[in-house]
């Protein structure tokens, strides 16, 4: 296959080129695929990731490039079946977008925002599970889920995990989510962000008060936005009329009793101005958007916080909808939007919880990541070692303990005689003159066990 036949976009003999497309391309196709997941946690952080990709009508390169099925993506793929080779391409094509905006706001970022450019390009993906490589030895995830999509989607799945864990009985979910255009996220060196975010956690959460919710989750997230469908040059967005701005999104997810829910007046409708409930988000100006699910499994769950594919037979709408977490379409952005962003959230939090969805549970330390389809391999493995090294250490002290019991008349003698305990060097020549096999291991640790009885005297 020769690379040059193809053109960025993956035509055949085409003539669109980025300054960092090569580049791009090698760091999506780096990621060397070791099976793609089939599992309902897989599908959702691919539609959290791709499919709200696809949902956005300003991807049309990426649909293209989906469509086009550039032939380098299938590379270390050709031992899966056609589906999961299709899925690789689908997932690298997103990685080429992703690597390619990141490559050119490096270039051309100022050098402190370096830092967290590179640990979003060494972050492992998550869109199929991947294997460790002379490129990749540590599988790390970046833990900048307000930038990379793909700690947005580990960061989703435990909040999914969390919920699900936390509600009990028949009830329905209520996903509303308002959204404001602004067009710059400071005020001259204050950051308005922040000050944003506390308003619309104020406005939702007491919404979902007054609807009777006991617990939920409340996210806050910014995007790009631009007023028309962008062109592609150099890697970034220009177009005759795009002005940069900036929007704010803002959902809460909560939980509450059937009955309450039927009972709310105008819902018989399905139009919200109709119902009373949600004047008062109305009122400030927001058109909301409204998703409702019964609490009836897994699926709901997985559709309310993720979000629903296009396309998708089981959506209300072909076009699919965003959950709580919504990804944000950055690898659309400019430079400049690019550093305001990252100045502006520094230390915001993504989202929050209330009432008894709160986790109780402690919160993992590790930083590395392993194959989902491994893990519980390797815990059987780690816990076998476990109990193996206990059996061991229990041996060796019993004959450790008979070792010094053997030996002790004759260090004591020594001790006596020099006023110190003698060394494992000693004490194995000690052994050697009454013919008493030691190795250098057991003469340190009965070495040890005499100078702890000393200090404890």
């Amino acid at each position: 296959m020769n690379e040059l036949q193809y053109d960025d976009f993956g035509e055949l003999n085409g003539n669109r080129f980025f300054d960092d497309g090569g580049r791009a391309r090698q760091l999506a196709c780096s990621w060397i695929p070791h099976a793609v997941g089939n599992r309902p946690i897989d599908w959702a952080t691919r539609d959290l990731v791709l499919g709200g990709a696809q949902r956005d009508r300003r991807n049309w390169a990426l649909r293209l490039l989906i469509k086009n099925r550039h032939p380098q993506f299938f590379v270390d793929t050709y031992r899966m079946s056609e589906r999961q080779r299709n899925c690789v391409c689908r997932a690298r094509s997103f990685l080429f977008f992703h690597y390619l905006k990141l490559l050119t706001v490096k270039r051309l970022a100022t050098p402190q925002f370096e830092a967290p450019l590179d640990r979003l390009l060494s972050c492992c993906p998550n869109l199929y599970q991947v294997e460790r490589s002379p490129q990749h030895r540590a599988l790390r995830a970046c833990k900048q889920n307000k930038l990379c999509p793909f700690c947005l989607a580990r960061t989703a799945s435990r909040v999914a995990q969390q919920i699900c864990h936390s509600t009990t009985g028949d009830s329905m979910f209520l996903l509303v989510s308002v959204q404001k255009q602004i067009p710059s996220l400071s005020e001259g060196r204050q950051s308005i962000v922040a000050t944003y975010r506390r308003q619309f956690s104020a406005l939702l959460r007491k919404f979902a008060d007054d609807n009777g919710a006991e617990a939920g989750v409340f996210t806050f997230q910014v995007g790009p936005h631009s007023e028309e469908v962008p062109k592609f040059q150099h890697g970034d967005i220009c177009g005759t009329q795009c002005r940069e701005s900036f929007n704010l999104r803002a959902a809460v997810l909560f939980e509450v009793s059937q009955d309450s829910f039927c009972d709310q007046e105008g819902l018989e409708t399905g139009a919200v101005k109709s119902i009373p409930a949600f004047h008062s988000l109305i009122d400030h100006g927001f058109a909301p958007e409204v998703v409702t699910e019964m609490n009836d499994g897994r699926d709901a769950i997985r559709s309310l916080v993720f979000g629903e594919s296009p396309g998708n037979d089981n959506a209300p709408t072909r076009s699919g909808h965003a959950g709580v977490f919504a990804y944000q379409q950055w690898h659309l952005a400019s430079t400049s939007q690019w550093e305001q962003y990252i100045e502006s959230t520094q230390g915001l939090r993504l989202f929050n919880y209330w009432g008894n969805w709160v986790s109780t549970q402690p919160r993992p330390t590790g930083t590395r990541l392993t194959p989902a389809s491994s893990r519980r391999g390797r815990y059987r493995q780690r816990q076998a070692l476990v109990v193996a090294n206990s059996q061991r250490k229990l041996v060796a002290d019993d004959h450790a303990t008979e070792l010094v019991r053997r030996l002790e008349p004759f260090v004591s003698a020594y001790h006596a005689e020099f006023q110190k305990w003698p060394g494992w060097t000693t004490i194995r020549k000690i052994a050697d003159e009454e013919s008493i096999s030691v190795s250098q291991r057991q003469a340190r640790r009965i070495a040890r066990q005499f100078q702890t009885c000393e200090q404890e005297q």
